[in-house]
C-alpha cells in the first residue's frame, strides 16, 4: 500500500482547509472594521441631530 499518495492528498486538503480558514478570518476582521465605521456614523449622525 502506497502512504505517500494518501499523505499528498492529506497535505492538499489541509492547505485548503488553511486557506478557506485565513479567507473567512479575513471577512471577519473586515467585518469587525465594518461594524465599527458603520457605528461611528450612526453616532455622528446623531450627534449632528442634537446640535
Amino acid at each position: 500500500m502506497d502512504f505517500s499518495h494518501c499523505y499528498h492528498i492529506n497535505a492538499m486538503l489541509f492547505a485548503k482547509v488553511l486557506h478557506i480558514r485565513n479567507m473567512l478570518e479575513k471577512v471577519r476582521v473586515d467585518l469587525l472594521i465594518l461594524e465599527r465605521q458603520i457605528g461611528l456614523d450612526i453616532i455622528v449622525k446623531f450627534y449632528n441631530l442634537e446640535l
